[in-house]
């Protein structure tokens, strides 16, 4: 069956190629790219999209088949670059990148509107001859909004990494299944400053854990003078030392509402420990946490047995 939203929205093309991808995305046409399969890009060049064009792949427009971005050889690690009312839907995307530069980010989100991530996949191959370092999978910045909805997998491996990084008063809202696997050290699901706000809404679920099995000295949540607001009925898991982290006292902070869970999976144990939030909690104190244990007048412990379907499929 064909998405409902097609109603309001126009498929452009069908593409099977990069130069049919970049000739349509140069074009401006605003509605729906799908990529028809596999479409390998080799000339180591972003991807610009402008205003109110989708890159969506074939089950968003009802037809059966796999459909795969590859990005062959990158010359830096940006590959694609965001619009007002962009959208990446129904896609895998893996990155092949033979050079990077501190701070740069694989999606750009700058000043962007209404935004949208919905079961996407992302993975990266790294022929750099050195560990990926100080990058970001997705910026936001500028009061840029971001949703991101249904199944969202990021898979990479390296140093001070961040799976989303949001700035200066940009907004990211989480209404489905988020995953962040990764691998190396000093790597935060979430890293926010400057009045960056982040929604984790009811019956989604954020996590974040380390395929190396490694969680020592990483993180969850990184927060510089942002909002992160937990409610009720979203999920929670975070695996390291340093979970949630107010890099000083701020007006932001965490805000954790009743029947939200928070699952923490430290350094001494395998598996994680789960809280349920019982009333409103609120921190917005200079601190690192990585144990609720201090909490139990806001949160109680519960069995993993106990814990959603949701997210113990996704561990």
């Amino acid at each position: 069956m064909v998405d409902t939203e097609l109603t309001q929205e126009s498929i452009v093309a069908f593409v099977k190629t990069e130069e049919e991808l970049r000739d349509v995305a140069a074009s401006e046409a605003d509605g729906l790219i799908v990529i028809d399969g596999r479409v390998e890009l080799s000339s180591g060049e972003p991807l610009k999209l402008f205003e109110g064009q989708c890159l969506v792949g074939n089950g968003r427009v009802g037809r059966s088949g796999a459909s795969e971005l590859v990005f062959h050889h990158q010359k830096g690690f940006n590959i694609l670059k965001m619009a007002d009312d962009s959208q990446i839907s129904e896609l895998k995307i893996t990155v092949e990148f033979e050079e990077f530069k501190p701070q740069e980010a694989l999606f750009e989100l700058k000043g962007c509107q209404e935004v949208k991530f919905r079961n996407l996949s992302v993975a990266l191959i790294n022929y750099s001859g050195r560990v990926l370092e100080d990058v970001s999978i997705v910026y936001l910045d500028n009061d840029a909004l971001l949703d991101c909805e249904g199944d969202i997998l990021i898979d990479v491996f390296g140093n001070k990494l961040k799976a989303f990084e949001a700035a200066n008063n940009s907004k990211l809202n989480f209404r489905g299944n988020t995953a962040f696997v990764s691998g190396g050290r000093e790597n935060y699901v979430l890293w926010l400053y400057n009045g960056a706000t982040v929604n984790l809404f009811s019956n989604s679920v954020l996590r974040s854990d380390y395929a190396d099995g490694n969680i020592a000295g990483n993180g969850g949540i990184f927060n510089s003078d942002s909002t992160v607001n937990i409610f009720g009925g979203s999920s929670l898991y975070l695996a390291g030392d340093k979970i949630l982290v107010n890099e000083f006292d701020t007006m932001g902070g965490f805000f954790v509402y009743k029947n939200a869970e928070i699952s923490i999976r430290g350094l001494d144990s395998d598996k994680a420990d789960t809280w349920k939030c019982t009333r409103f909690w609120r921190q917005q104190e200079a601190t690192g946490i990585n144990s609720l244990d201090a909490y139990q007048s806001e949160f109680v412990r519960i069995e993993e047995s106990d814990m959603p379907e949701s997210v113990q499929k996704a561990l």
